[in-house]
Formats: C-alpha cells, sequence, structure tokens
C-alpha cells in the first residue's frame, strides 16, 4: 500500500510540474516601449539597467530599461500572433514619400483628330494614412506634378499592399483622386482633371517602421487641352477638351 501511495503521489508531482510548465509555455512577456513599440517575446535576463530579451521570432534584443514604459504576461492567442510582430510594425500612423518621373505614352484622340502623347513631369507627393493590416495601408495625400505644359496639384487615396511580412517584399500601389491644374498666364483655370495610377515594385524595410521602395507602373490623368478647328467658312474656332493622358512611372520614396 505505501508503495502505491508513494507511486500516485509521484504521478501527481509530475502532472502538477507539467501543468506549470504548459502553462508558462502559453504565456509571453510583453514590453511596452515609450516610442509606441511593442515586443513579444521572453526576457531572458535584467541585470545592469538592462533587459535581454528573445522575440517571438527567436531574435535576440537589448532594450535599457530607461526606453520601457510597462512589462505584462500575456497570454499566446491561436492565430492572433505573428514572429514578425516584433520586428515590423503591424498597425499604426504611417507617412509615404515619393518623387516621380513620367512619361507620355500612346496617342490622345480629340475631336479633330490624334497627336502623340509626348507630355513628361517631374511629380512628387507625400500620404499620410493607417496600416489597417499587417500588409495593407491606407492613407490620403496630395503633392506636386511639373508638366510641361501645366502644373497640377493631385489629391488622392493611397491604397498599398505588401502580400508578406518579410525585409524586402512586393509592393502594390493604387492611387484614385482628382487633380487641380493651372496655366502659365492662366490662372485660376482648372487644367486638371480625373487621375489613376497602378505601380507594382518592390519594399526593403530598413527598421521596425521605416522602409524604402521602387516601381514602375502606369497613369491615366485628364487635362484640359487648347486647340482651333476650321469651320466650313473658313474661321478659326477656339475648342477645349479635357481628355485621358497616359504615362509610363517609375517613382521611388520611403516610409517612415
Amino acid at each position: 500500500m505505501a508503495k502505491i501511495r508513494i507511486g500516485g503521489l509521484i504521478i501527481l508531482i509530475l502532472i502538477f510540474c507539467f501543468s506549470i510548465s504548459y502553462a508558462q509555455d502559453n504565456y509571453e512577456d510583453v514590453i511596452y516601449l515609450k516610442n509606441g513599440k511593442i515586443l513579444k517575446g521572453k526576457i531572458a535576463n535584467i541585470e545592469n539597467q538592462q533587459i535581454e530579451f528573445v522575440s517571438s521570432a527567436g531574435t535576440p534584443i537589448t532594450i535599457r530599461m530607461d526606453e520601457v514604459s510597462q512589462i505584462r504576461k500575456q497570454k499566446i492567442e491561436a492565430n492572433i500572433r505573428s514572429p514578425q510582430d516584433t520586428i515590423f510594425k503591424s498597425k499604426g500612423f504611417v507617412t509615404v514619400a515619393e518623387l516621380s518621373y513620367t512619361s507620355g505614352t500612346g496617342e490622345v484622340s480629340t475631336r479633330v483628330g490624334n497627336y502623340k502623347n509626348n507630355l513628361k513631369a517631374y511629380c512628387m507627393s507625400i500620404s499620410r494614412g493607417y496600416l489597417v493590416a499587417p500588409t495593407f495601408y491606407i492613407g490620403f495625400g496630395t503633392g506636386y506634378d511639373y508638366y510641361e505644359t501645366a502644373k497640377l496639384l493631385p489629391l488622392f487615396v493611397d491604397l498599398r499592399a505588401d502580400f508578406v511580412r518579410q525585409r524586402v517584399r512586393p509592393l502594390l500601389a493604387l492611387r484614385l483622386g482628382h487633380s487641380l491644374g493651372w496655366k502659365e498666364n492662366q490662372t485660376g483655370a482648372n487644367w486638371g482633371g480625373f487621375m489613376v495610377q497602378a505601380n507594382l515594385g518592390i519594399r526593403l524595410m530598413l527598421s521596425y517602421s521605416r522602409s524604402v521602395h521602387l516601381s514602375i507602373g502606369v497613369k491615366s490623368q485628364q487635362m484640359k487641352i487648347e486647340y482651333f478647328f476650321i469651320r466650313s467658312s473658313g474661321a478659326l474656332v477656339p475648342a477645349t477638351e479635357r481628355l485621358g493622358h497616359q504615362f509610363f512611372t517609375i517613382s521611388g520614396g520611403f516610409s517612415f
């Protein structure tokens, strides 16, 4: 009987130890930094006002105590935690700054015939938005497009998707909006119109929230044009049309 009781006691102790170990495995250390970052993983050691931390992805990190806002132990929720959460920003506000070069392509059809689109432009833009999911950004932006015949001020919705959460990732960018414009010696005239731009490229993460990107794509921009047509009487009659111009674009920029 004594042997049975001892054996049962040993089994209970083993079950208790296993339960503690299992419970610990289902919890992680969460460090909230003063700069807004949240780190998830395990604290390996705390010494000399420094925390030796191992992220959920296995990355060792050394953190100064004066950088920490608070430390918590949190249950690991299945299908929610991603190892990349400790390395790259998964939610929050983001600013995207970009420079682009556009070159006209194709022909533009008017009421009196077609002409080749030879327009070129240098463009700069900035958008501010929110990373609503780890790989999807939505924002609103503006910029300045310097064409040879007009200057445009685009106002647009900026949509961006990364597809994967790696240091190097493919990038799809889509912009939809309207461009206000003016021409030399014709202040107040609206020479712009509807615009849409789609780019495909690559994005390189430099740190937790900073990255650079390079992409190529296509752009359609409505612009008002002026021309004359000849009546049967031989008189020249001025006319204007707001027509879509197609462009090839190359863009580069950074986000933070």
